[in-house]
């Protein structure tokens, strides 16, 4: 709901921060409540960092594909980025067709695969397994998989 009133805003503004602050005024609570239902059902909050394997595989891909530009000629100068046409769709159907950026698509795609994978397994097996009895209560879960 929040975000739909920050995209709003953003709307009827002009001004494009508001999601920015929406979603940073969240975070730590989102991450709070999180972190308190894994405890809940007797689980570490380890299992929130399941994504970052695949996380890491998407940003190593971005940063090859922004280095392969300037290695492969693609951007001589930092003024090209500045260009209000940056990237044209000329420039974009030769970066797919060259075969040496290969490498770091690929590796995009399967960082977002992969972590979107870990999440939904986790949510789903979370969501299969029974949590811990109320008799049990609250208790300190140490960090464990």
């Amino acid at each position: 709901m929040t975000g739909l009133v920050a995209a709003a805003l953003e709307r009827i503004t002009g001004v494009a921060i508001f999601s920015s602050l929406v979603s940073g005024a969240v975070f730590i609570p989102n991450l709070a409540v999180s972190v308190r239902r894994l405890r809940d059902s007797g689980r570490s909050w380890l299992w929130l960092l399941t994504p970052i394997p695949g996380l890491t595989l998407f940003v190593v891909g971005l940063v090859m594909a922004a280095f392969n530009l300037y290695d492969f000629g693609y951007i001589t100068t930092s003024q090209q980025l500045n260009d209000p046409n940056f990237p044209s769709s000329a420039l974009i159907e030769q970066v797919i067709a060259d075969s040496r950026f290969y490498q770091g698509f690929i590796m995009i795609v399967a960082g977002l695969i992969l972590s979107f994978v870990f999440t939904v397994l986790t949510n789903i097996i979370f969501m299969a397994l029974p949590s811990k009895s109320a008799a049990e209560g609250n208790k300190i879960v140490p960090p464990s998989f």
